[in-house]
């Protein structure tokens, strides 16, 4: 290659040679002239000789210095040919790829990638090559017994070369190994909360704040019939209810929204019309997802079906109740037993004590009742107590008691008497009441 010191001594040789072929033109006319103007023109050519010496200095340290950056550039670049052969590398390619530079261009690329990234190499090269679009590729650095390293290649087509001279292309090599392995980790551990998750029966989701859905388990996306890998751009009122905008009414609380603008665990109840016309309660709980610096970063959402909890929870306090009204009445007559009537009694009691008025209580049993029971059964004696238990009840007002103490024994509690004759009174309309005949069936009693 022809450098700038010769370029430049062959311009002045060639000014030099046409001054004199045109001073000899002149020289017969006017010597001195002649003389003179050489003189000036050898003046002209020596500054203009010191500055192109300097321009090629200030070249060449221009041109040691941008090798130097090439050379020492933290950055490893490679130029190849089309058939992937190394045409020049600066030393930290050199050094990543661990021989010497004067060692290795001319050599295939490909020879320090695993034998399957080789193949990879040449159709990015020949793709790059063709088209003018720049690829990047992820290839394995180091054959066995060496240590496998990540390198990713972005390739681009070198647009300086000469037409004359075979296309190449310039490659920047990144040791990605630290972040390739940072990436499989953090992959791994993603795989693993989502085998955790899909573990629990329940459905479970997490939720960004702008209710983006980002994880969801299986459970979940069966629920919503969301395929695994359909999770982009899903929002959890989208998923699970079908709607087109967050959930806001009173009836169906959002626990997203609550926990949002609480940073604190919600638990509402919503009502689901399933598709099989049966009403299901599902109870939903957001707990907030914290950052490292106690932010909220979104929320996670379980949900668990509460229906047969309630329904078995209404059974047994239904139960409770019929219990505790067996403990304290009657079976047959449906009135306070014994101990009821006690209680009954102790606060009326009470509240006479509070307000200052009387209290009465009336005992009675009924005449010639075994007489009946032994010789029409005892279905027909129940049938009597039973329809005296209405009569004495028709006739109470709603804070009285009416209790059946056993056999045909009854009690009555008496409440807020202004006077004690007014007991009379309705121990005469108790007696009036049962003048009338027990109709039985086909017998009067």
């Amino acid at each position: 290659m022809t450098s700038l010191s010769d370029q430049t001594d062959t311009i002045l040789a060639g000014l030099l040679d046409r001054l004199q072929r045109e001073a000899v033109k002149v020289a017969a006319d006017d010597p001195v002239r002649v003389a003179h103007e050489l003189r000036v023109r050898q003046i002209e050519l020596e500054l203009q000789n010191r500055e192109l010496r300097a321009a090629q200095q200030a070249l060449e340290e221009s041109r040691d210095t941008y090798a130097d950056l090439y050379d020492f550039a933290p950055v490893a670049y490679v130029s190849v040919s089309r058939e992937g052969r190394i045409t020049r590398l600066n030393l930290t390619a050199a050094q990543l790829l661990g021989l010497e530079r004067g060692r290795i261009e001319g050599l295939f690329l490909g020879s320090w990638l695993v034998p399957e990234d080789g193949l990879v190499l040449l159709r990015s090269l020949g793709r790059v090559l063709s088209t003018g679009e720049e690829a990047s590729i992820e290839v394995g650095l180091g054959r066995p017994p060496a240590a496998r390293r990540t390198l990713r290649l972005t390739l681009r087509r070198d647009e300086t070369c000469r037409r004359e001279a075979p296309p190449t292309c310039r490659a920047i090599l990144s040791d990605i190994t630290e972040i390739s392995q940072a990436h499989a980790a953090l992959l791994a551990q993603r795989q693993f909360l989502q085998s955790v998750i899909d573990g629990v029966a329940e459905p479970i989701l997490v939720i960004d704040t702008d209710y983006r859905v980002l994880l969801m388990n299986r459970e979940a996306r069966q629920a919503a019939r969301v395929p695994a890998a359909g999770l982009a751009g899903l929002t959890c009122y989208g998923a699970i209810y079908g709607r087109a905008t967050p959930c806001d009414s009173a009836a169906h609380r959002c626990p997203v929204r609550e926990v949002l603008a609480t940073g604190q665990p919600v638990k509402v109840v919503h009502r689901d019309p399933g598709a099989d016309g049966k009403t299901r309660w599902i109870e939903v709980v957001g707990s907030p997802l914290l950052g490292l610096a106690g932010e909220v970063l979104g929320v996670i959402e379980s949900s668990h079906d509460i229906t047969d909890h309630l329904e078995l929870t209404a059974r047994l306090q239904e139960r409770e109740r019929q219990l505790q009204h067996l403990a304290e009445h009657d079976p047959l007559t449906g009135l306070p037993n014994r101990t009821l009537f006690a209680d009954r009694l102790r606060q009326a009691l009470r509240h006479a004590h509070r307000e200052r008025c009387k209290v009465a209580v009336i005992f009675l049993d009924l005449d010639r009742f075994k007489p009946i029971n032994d010789s029409l059964g005892h279905a027909t004696g129940d049938l009597i107590l039973q329809e005296s238990a209405r009569r004495m009840r028709a006739l109470m007002r709603e804070g009285d008691t009416v209790a059946r103490v056993g056999g045909d024994e009854f009690t009555i509690v008496l409440g807020a008497l202004a006077r004690g004759s007014d007991a009379g009174l309705i121990a005469h309309k108790l007696l009036t009441a049962f003048e009338a005949p027990f109709e039985l069936a086909e017998r009067r009693l």
